[in-house]
């Protein structure tokens, strides 16, 4: 996709995004070949506004993800701020793990279709409680090569710290109903029922192969999952809400996420 000259510095920002001074000496080498990708990385380096220009897609989407530094997101105020057994942030326009794309052997060309095709979708908010939260992005790491995924195999890619549900009886199978509503219980969620599902809008008759969703699960290779964790104690103020599916361009899990007020959704 990127010519041998190039991809080294390509693979160096992923392994150190933070690093201007390694961006502009990319840009240098640019702009001595006349490319005008140069003037985009300078202005973004430079916090102005990059200029309009017919890009590659592929380079656009890893500029505006992976090659930005990690900040971390917090779902709600105090400790734990999320729900996951290590930090979780945005690098960029995507959301994913501290300790994941972060270095130079992990740069291959179908994590950058992925971002691709993550940077194309306008996910816009979650108006299912009562603010309208940003769904964002997200892509991680799946440990497990082959097809058919099941509920657990999900929850340890997405690195769920403390899963409870006292309405799933079997986290192996590799399709789950959705477990019910079930009010001041243990009742986080995993399963495949669109029908069930808070992050998009599932109201509307047709609505699982329309806008982003529909978008998603076109992509994804098999079944999404859709998850709704709470954050440590029970109850709490915000669960967190992730729709993924296996990426059909490598061992990884992409999709959605975002987080809503608890009580409407499961207290």
């Amino acid at each position: 996709m990127f010519d041998g000259d190039e991809l080294p510095f390509l693979r160096a920002i992923l392994a150190n995004p933070a690093d201007a001074a390694l961006k502009l000496v990319y840009a240098d080498w640019l702009q001595e070949r006349n490319d005008p990708r140069a003037e985009y990385l300078r202005a973004q380096v430079e916090g102005r506004t990059p200029p309009a220009g017919e890009f590659d897609s592929a380079w656009l989407a890893f500029m505006t993800t992976l090659a930005q530094p990690f900040e971390p997101l917090a779902f709600q105020e105090g400790e734990p701020g999320h729900p996951f057994t290590e930090p979780v942030g945005r690098r960029g326009a995507v959301v994913t793990f501290v300790s994941q794309y972060r270095t130079s052997d992990e740069w291959n060309d179908g994590l950058l279709g992925d971002l691709a095709f993550l940077s194309s979708v306008e996910w816009g908010e979650c108006h299912y409680g009562p603010a309208s939260l940003a769904v964002r992005g997200f892509v991680c790491d799946l440990p497990v090569s082959h097809h058919s995924l099941t509920g657990r195999e999900v929850l340890r890619a997405i690195k769920a710290a403390d899963f409870r549900s006292q309405h799933i009886t079997n986290l192996d199978a590799t399709t789950i109903p959705f477990p019910g509503y079930n009010p001041l219980t243990d009742n986080d969620e995993i399963h495949t029922d669109f029908a069930e599902q808070y992050l998009f809008d599932h109201e509307l008759v047709g609505a699982e192969d329309t806008g982003s969703h529909g978008l998603l699960k076109s992509y994804v290779a098999g079944r999404l999952w859709y998850a709704l964790l709470h954050i440590a104690k029970r109850p709490c103020w915000v669960v967190v809400l992730l729709a993924v599916g296996r990426s059909p361009q490598g061992n990884r899990l992409v999709g959605a996420i975002t987080s809503q007020r608890c009580h409407n959704l499961c207290d």
